[in-house]
Protein backbone atom coordinates (compact mmCIF):
# COMPACT_ATOMS: atom_id res chain seq x y z
CA UNK A 1 0.00 0.00 0.00
CA UNK A 2 2.72 2.55 0.83
CA UNK A 3 4.38 2.20 -2.68
CA UNK A 4 0.99 2.38 -4.23
CA UNK A 5 0.95 6.12 -2.37
CA UNK A 6 4.85 6.99 -3.04
CA UNK A 7 3.71 6.80 -6.95
CA UNK A 8 5.60 3.34 -7.60
CA UNK A 9 2.36 1.84 -8.89
CA UNK A 10 2.21 4.14 -11.97
CA UNK A 11 5.82 3.94 -12.83
CA UNK A 12 5.42 -0.20 -12.83
CA UNK A 13 2.08 0.69 -14.89
CA UNK A 14 4.20 3.21 -17.46
CA UNK A 15 7.30 1.50 -17.66
CA UNK A 16 6.83 -2.45 -18.67
CA UNK A 17 10.76 -2.63 -17.81
CA UNK A 18 9.86 -1.98 -14.20
CA UNK A 19 7.72 -4.28 -13.73
CA UNK A 20 9.70 -7.26 -15.19
CA UNK A 21 12.64 -6.19 -13.03
CA UNK A 22 9.69 -6.51 -9.53
CA UNK A 23 8.57 -9.64 -11.34
CA UNK A 24 12.40 -11.34 -11.62
CA UNK A 25 12.97 -10.02 -7.81
CA UNK A 26 9.92 -12.01 -7.66
CA UNK A 27 10.99 -15.18 -9.26
CA UNK A 28 14.27 -14.85 -7.73
CA UNK A 29 13.23 -14.52 -4.08
CA UNK A 30 10.61 -17.70 -4.88
CA UNK A 31 13.60 -19.48 -5.68
CA UNK A 32 15.74 -18.55 -2.45
CA UNK A 33 12.64 -19.74 -0.63
CA UNK A 34 12.50 -22.49 -2.25
CA UNK A 35 16.42 -23.33 -1.84
CA UNK A 36 16.09 -22.90 2.00
CA UNK A 37 13.10 -25.11 2.46
CA UNK A 38 15.21 -27.47 0.28
CA UNK A 39 18.51 -26.75 2.35
CA UNK A 40 16.55 -27.49 5.82
CA UNK A 41 15.93 -30.72 4.68
CA UNK A 42 19.27 -31.45 4.66
CA UNK A 43 19.83 -29.79 7.83
CA UNK A 44 17.98 -31.57 9.70
CA UNK A 45 18.76 -35.15 8.22
CA UNK A 46 22.32 -33.89 8.84
CA UNK A 47 21.62 -32.77 12.03
CA UNK A 48 19.61 -36.84 13.22
CA UNK A 49 22.97 -38.56 11.90
CA UNK A 50 25.42 -36.34 14.46
CA UNK A 51 22.32 -36.97 17.50
CA UNK A 52 22.72 -40.12 18.84
CA UNK A 53 22.31 -40.05 22.77
CA UNK A 54 19.42 -37.39 22.80
CA UNK A 55 16.23 -38.07 21.77
CA UNK A 56 14.87 -34.56 22.01
CA UNK A 57 15.53 -32.11 19.07
CA UNK A 58 15.39 -28.36 19.70
CA UNK A 59 16.37 -26.30 16.94
CA UNK A 60 17.43 -22.44 17.55
CA UNK A 61 13.76 -20.46 16.19
CA UNK A 62 14.24 -17.51 13.72
CA UNK A 63 13.40 -14.77 15.18
CA UNK A 64 9.92 -12.99 14.53
CA UNK A 65 11.68 -10.18 12.21
CA UNK A 66 12.96 -12.72 9.73
CA UNK A 67 9.55 -13.87 9.07
CA UNK A 68 8.05 -10.60 8.83
CA UNK A 69 11.00 -9.30 6.50
CA UNK A 70 10.31 -12.50 4.55
CA UNK A 71 6.62 -11.12 4.21
CA UNK A 72 7.09 -8.04 3.23
CA UNK A 73 9.46 -8.91 0.15
CA UNK A 74 7.18 -11.17 -1.03
CA UNK A 75 4.24 -8.48 -0.78
CA UNK A 76 6.92 -5.54 -1.98
CA UNK A 77 7.89 -7.75 -5.15
CA UNK A 78 4.63 -9.18 -5.86
CA UNK A 79 3.00 -6.66 -8.88
CA UNK A 80 0.07 -8.42 -8.44
CA UNK A 81 -0.44 -6.49 -4.85
CA UNK A 82 0.03 -3.34 -6.80
CA UNK A 83 -1.98 -3.81 -9.48
CA UNK A 84 -5.00 -5.12 -7.33
CA UNK A 85 -4.52 -1.72 -5.10
CA UNK A 86 -4.94 0.15 -8.82
CA UNK A 87 -7.99 -1.37 -9.49
CA UNK A 88 -10.08 -1.44 -6.26
CA UNK A 89 -8.54 1.82 -4.14
CA UNK A 90 -9.79 4.53 -6.43
CA UNK A 91 -13.58 3.13 -6.66
CA UNK A 92 -13.41 3.91 -2.56
CA UNK A 93 -12.07 7.60 -3.19
CA UNK A 94 -14.81 10.65 -2.48
CA UNK A 95 -13.29 13.57 -5.09
CA UNK A 96 -16.04 15.43 -3.60
CA UNK A 97 -15.13 16.10 -0.01
CA UNK A 98 -13.27 19.23 0.59
CA UNK A 99 -12.36 17.64 4.36
CA UNK A 100 -10.68 14.78 3.93
CA UNK A 101 -8.36 14.70 0.56
CA UNK A 102 -7.76 12.12 -1.54
CA UNK A 103 -4.35 11.72 0.06
CA UNK A 104 -5.87 11.49 3.04
CA UNK A 105 -8.46 8.91 2.35
CA UNK A 106 -6.00 6.60 0.51
CA UNK A 107 -3.71 6.15 3.92
CA UNK A 108 -6.91 5.77 5.75
CA UNK A 109 -7.94 3.25 3.30
CA UNK A 110 -4.57 1.69 3.24
CA UNK A 111 -4.23 1.46 6.86
CA UNK A 112 -7.97 -0.24 7.24
CA UNK A 113 -6.28 -2.69 4.38
CA UNK A 114 -3.24 -2.98 6.49
CA UNK A 115 -5.36 -3.58 9.99
CA UNK A 116 -7.51 -6.20 7.83
CA UNK A 117 -4.83 -8.20 6.43
CA UNK A 118 -3.19 -7.86 10.41
CA UNK A 119 -6.41 -9.25 11.48
CA UNK A 120 -6.55 -12.36 8.95
CA UNK A 121 -2.90 -13.05 9.13
CA UNK A 122 -2.53 -12.99 12.98
CA UNK A 123 -5.05 -15.79 12.81
CA UNK A 124 -3.28 -17.87 10.73
CA UNK A 125 -0.13 -17.68 12.48
CA UNK A 126 -1.97 -18.18 15.51
CA UNK A 127 -3.45 -21.30 14.37
CA UNK A 128 -0.29 -21.95 12.49
CA UNK A 129 1.61 -21.59 15.60
CA UNK A 130 -0.85 -24.37 17.33
CA UNK A 131 -0.18 -26.81 14.51
CA UNK A 132 3.50 -26.75 15.08
CA UNK A 133 3.77 -27.55 18.02
CA UNK A 134 2.44 -30.65 17.12
CA UNK A 135 4.42 -31.10 14.19
CA UNK A 136 7.53 -29.90 15.69
CA UNK A 137 8.57 -33.11 16.91
CA UNK A 138 8.01 -34.87 13.89
CA UNK A 139 11.08 -34.62 11.44
CA UNK A 140 9.47 -36.78 9.13
CA UNK A 141 6.55 -34.52 8.87
CA UNK A 142 8.46 -31.42 9.37
CA UNK A 143 10.99 -32.68 6.16
CA UNK A 144 7.73 -33.43 4.27
CA UNK A 145 6.66 -29.60 5.04
CA UNK A 146 9.57 -28.00 3.87
CA UNK A 147 9.75 -30.20 0.91
CA UNK A 148 6.22 -29.60 -0.07
CA UNK A 149 6.96 -25.69 0.38
CA UNK A 150 9.88 -25.58 -1.65
CA UNK A 151 7.99 -27.49 -4.13
CA UNK A 152 5.35 -25.16 -4.34
CA UNK A 153 8.02 -22.36 -4.65
CA UNK A 154 9.95 -23.11 -7.13
CA UNK A 155 7.05 -24.40 -8.86
CA UNK A 156 5.48 -20.56 -8.48
CA UNK A 157 8.60 -19.09 -9.70
CA UNK A 158 8.50 -21.80 -12.65
CA UNK A 159 4.93 -20.47 -12.94
CA UNK A 160 5.87 -16.65 -13.22
CA UNK A 161 8.83 -17.67 -15.83
CA UNK A 162 6.46 -19.66 -17.74
CA UNK A 163 4.09 -16.73 -17.58
CA UNK A 164 6.37 -13.74 -19.04
CA UNK A 165 7.62 -16.22 -21.81
CA UNK A 166 4.21 -17.17 -23.30
CA UNK A 167 2.68 -13.72 -23.20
Amino acid sequence: MLLVLLGVSSLLLSSPNALIFIQSLGVLYLCYLGYNSFLSVRQKTNLLKEITDSREINPAKPHWRKFYLRGFVMNATNPKVLLFFIAILPQFLDVTRQDIGIAWQTVILGLLSVLATFICFSGVALFAGVLSKHLSHSVIASNAINIFSGSVFFGLATYLVLDFILI
